[in-house]
């Protein structure tokens, strides 16, 4: 995977040139710093620029201007990075190699139409549209508490920490839903298109110096944003002693979500000894969570360990049975204890190893993947796939030994079943 990257105004260009598809991907991003009030505009705006533009007023007729470029493949949505919340619009279209010329320059002319020309009338987007783009968001923000993983891992970050960007509902609110109109939406609009930071990614067999002229021909951002941001969060407030939160609800099986403070450390062990720490803890079916606490003692239907590695932050989950929960905890303690004092293998460092390698392997067979890879690059301070693979290999046991030192229980969330007895903890 060769790339590279200029920068062209305020928006900054990522080539990923190869040659093994025969598709080129474009991926567009336009972050702004999270914060709970306007991350349900910028979900419900995503929406809107793939709905309806002036050229192409409904659905049907944006999906006819995809199929004249070869079915083109258009998606816009939105995510969180660390500290960052990203509209995501990304099209996926035929080389002009399998084409007639002027493909993809269609297909950025397409991106200029949903970027740059929204169907605004009168200052405002249409409110027929916007209502039908309201009641699924609707669905969606209903549907969170219907999803008792979603929902007890966002209640845990809610209590870990309150007031933060972790603690932001990640579809939005009913209220904040209720006050956006087709006018504050289109206003809302114009904010985005002049403040936030644009990044282009263009992955597939492309030729550099037309790609350059296309972006400054129909993506022409004049956005006053510097294309740089530092994607990392605050560190999160230490707790001396971890706090338990039980709450009931009506379900078969209780979720237990707990939620970990990533110390101070290096670029280095962020990368690569906190994620073969991850992996030999609780991140495969060879970890030390699932062949001990799942199947040794058989105290789990499921278990695993990730990190938010922005937002300092390490989660782990797991179903249980609630009359478990003292029992699993202290499996769970017992686990990261032996993570400090080295009682893991040299085949277990081993294996984590080689399944990373196999996860970098696998980046390279989606275009999406590897337009994603370059983006978190940037964020973490990864480097290329080249000198990840290089990286971890250099991971040494006392390295992944002094990371686990670091990683500090901060809060317990149980959602148990509505039945059951709550037992001391």
């Amino acid at each position: 995977m060769k790339w590279k990257e200029i920068t062209v105004g305020q928006v900054t260009i990522h080539f990923i040139k190869t040659e093994k598809f025969r598709t080129v991907y474009t991926l567009i991003t336009l972050s702004e710093e999270l914060t709970e009030e306007t991350l349900t505009k910028r979900i419900v705006l995503a929406d809107m620029l793939g709905f309806a533009t002036e050229k192409y007023p409904n659905r049907r007729s944006v999906m006819l201007a995809r199929e004249d470029l070869y079915s083109a493949s258009l998606l816009c949505n939105t995510r969180r990075n660390g500290k960052y919340h990203e509209i995501c619009i990304s099209l996926t279209a035929l080389s002009d190699k399998y084409t007639e010329e002027g493909n993809l320059e269609n297909t950025f002319a397409f991106l200029n139409e949903v970027l740059f020309h929204p169907l605004i009338q009168e200052e405002s987007f249409n409110e027929e549209i916007l209502d039908q783009v309201k009641e699924l968001n609707k669905k969606d923000i209903i549907g969170l508490k219907e999803d008792k993983n979603s929902y007890s891992t966002y209640r845990l970050l809610q209590e870990m920490a309150p007031n933060s960007k972790l603690s932001v509902s990640p579809s939005g609110t009913l209220e904040n839903l209720e006050a956006i109109d087709g006018k504050n939406l289109a206003t809302y609009y114009q904010n985005v298109m002049k403040n936030d930071n644009v990044d282009v990614y263009i992955v597939g067999d492309i030729d550099e110096e037309k790609v350059t002229h296309l972006v400054e021909t129909y993506l022409p951002f004049k956005t006053k944003r510097a294309a740089y941001y530092d994607a990392f969060t605050e560190p999160l407030e230490e707790r001396e002693e971890a706090r338990v939160i039980r709450e009931k609800d009506d379900i078969n099986q209780a979720k237990l979500v707990i939620g970990c403070n990533i110390e101070d450390m290096s670029s280095f062990d962020l990368n690569f000894s906190l994620t073969l720490y991850t992996l030999i803890l609780g991140g495969t079916p060879d970890s030390k969570f699932f062949k001990n606490i799942r199947e040794k003692y058989s105290l789990c239907y499921y278990i695993t360990a990730s990190s938010l590695k922005l937002n300092h932050a390490m989660l782990f989950k797991a179903g249980i049975d609630s009359k478990n929960f003292d029992e699993t905890l202290e499996h769970i303690r017992h686990e990261m204890k032996e993570m400090e004092l080295g009682h893991f293998t040299d085949t277990d460092i081993e294996s984590a190893k080689q399944t990373y390698l196999t996860m970098l392997k696998s980046i390279t067979d989606s275009q999406k993947s590897m337009a994603y890879s370059v983006l978190l690059m940037k964020s973490l301070d990864l480097g290329t796939i080249e000198e990840r693979r290089e990286n971890i290999l250099k991971v040494t046991k006392e390295q992944i030994m002094e990371v686990a030192k670091k990683i500090k229980i901060n809060t317990i969330y149980l959602l148990e079943e509505a039945s059951h007895e709550e037992s001391g903890v």
